[in-house]
């Protein structure tokens, strides 16, 4: 495996590099995700727990026994309306309604940061912290993603990171422990991988407008890899010549100009899918990564900028979009100092795909798609809604907060009582 984290054979799963080592205890941990799986965080709390590595291949004890261990120490923050249900035959799930926020950010804009932060202590009382940054939504999916893992320590050797806390208090917000903890937080000293640097931290919140600073003056060239991608976006790379960008077909497909950019295609990526917890012979079913390669669906979001042997880079939760770099979506970015390895292996995935050659447009495919996002909207618009059946001397009322009256206009909505659940 290559020093840099980067290279073709390096494969990572978010859950072991959470996992406590010997001797070490998780005090909390907070997770931000913009889709949720709850079968994802049966398998997160395996992971954490002495099953370890079986995650969703141990046993129904094993479980019960993460229940009663973790549960209560794991908080998780989402956007409303991309939390993926468990199958009926797991409702024992139904727990983590007390572990997990809803997040409603204001019409346009979404929550979309990814990050980890989680608190450990040992049998001497030492503080340990770790703080994952990256791409990855708590949900399945066996895509190629990209994250970073920045390991702390109060009193220890390391960087200050002030900025950890207001980020936590900023995107963590629902979580009630975080509030306890910043001033702690402001005086952890982190450490970064080998090869890496961190040189500062860029977030949003939800609803406000901040352009991630992802220029560097002087640069010789400037690499970016999202799966999503607008004009706008593209146009952040014209200030080199030498720019190059990895996204999905359909995204590259849909911009008007190209501009200087050297057009890479990827796999398209797919929505988030629920996990599969059915047997496998070829292993665990949970979180185990698999090898990169150059089919897997792309998720990762980065921006690579060389300058002579200097590089820097950009790696987090934002595509290259207005809404992702400017806002009004809720993002986190870290900026970092790489070593010659890192950017060697980051332009190396980038010669694994062939330069894009626009397609002419299907326009049966354009529909289906059309139609897939309007039955995704009208499908959350009701789940989101809240139902009341009153009785009147009319009759039964069925009540709707908020008011479906805009919706109805466009679609037709059915309701049926089962008298065997009327008391």
């Amino acid at each position: 495996m290559t020093k840099s984290g980067f290279g073709s054979e390096a494969s990572y799963s978010v859950f072991e590099v959470l996992r406590p080592g010997p001797g070490v205890t998780l005090y909390r941990l907070a997770i931000a995700t913009y889709s949720l799986d709850l079968l994802a965080v049966a398998a997160l709390l395996l992971s954490l727990s002495p099953a370890g590595e079986q995650e969703l291949d141990a046993g129904p004890l094993s479980f019960l026994d993460a229940l009663a261990r973790l549960a209560p120490r794991i908080d998780v923050v989402y956007q409303k309306g991309r939390l993926y249900p468990a199958d009926n035959v797991h409702r024992i799930l139904h727990v983590f309604d007390q572990r997990i926020h809803a997040v409603e950010p204001i019409r346009g804009a979404s929550y979309h940061p990814k990050l980890a932060l989680a608190r450990y202590v040992d049998g001497r009382d030492a503080i340990t912290w770790r703080l994952w940054i990256g791409s990855r939504n708590l949900a399945g999916g066996q895509h190629r993603e990209a994250g970073l893992l920045l390991t702390g320590k109060v009193g220890g050797q390391g960087s200050l990171l002030p900025k950890v806390a207001d980020m936590a208090r900023d995107l963590l917000q629902p979580v009630a422990w975080i509030e306890g903890h910043l001033a702690e937080l402001a005086t952890v000293r982190w450490k970064a991988p080998e090869g890496a640097k961190v040189r500062d931290l860029h977030w949003r919140r939800a609803g406000d407008i901040k352009l991630f600073p992802v220029k560097w003056a002087g640069a010789d060239s400037i690499l970016a890899i999202s799966p999503f991608i607008d004009d706008w976006g593209r146009r952040l790379l014209d200030y080199t010549h030498d720019q190059a960008l990895v996204t999905t077909k359909a995204a590259a497909n849909g911009l008007l100009s190209m501009g200087k950019t050297a057009v890479y295609a990827a796999d398209d990526s797919p929505v988030a899918e629920p996990m599969n917890v059915d047997a496998s012979p070829e292993g665990p079913t949970g979180e185990t990564p698999s090898p990169i390669n150059a089919r897997q669906a792309l998720h990762a979001k980065l921006v690579l900028s060389r300058r002579g042997e200097r590089a820097r880079l950009w790696i987090g939760s934002a595509n290259l979009t207005k809404r992702g770099m400017q806002g009004p979506n809720a993002e986190v970015l870290a900026e970092l100092e790489v070593s010659t390895a890192v950017s060697g292996d980051l332009e190396a995935f980038k010669a694994l795909h062939s330069l894009f050659l626009p397609q002419p447009s299907d326009p049966l495919v354009e529909a289906e798609t059309r139609a897939a996002r309007e039955l995704d909207e009208a499908t959350i618009a009701v789940l989101e809604a809240s139902f009341e059946l009153r009785k009147d001397s009319e009759g039964l009322r069925l009540m709707v907060d908020p008011s479906l009256d805009h919706f109805l206009v466009e679609h037709r909505l059915s309701a049926s009582l089962d008298r065997k659940s009327v008391v």
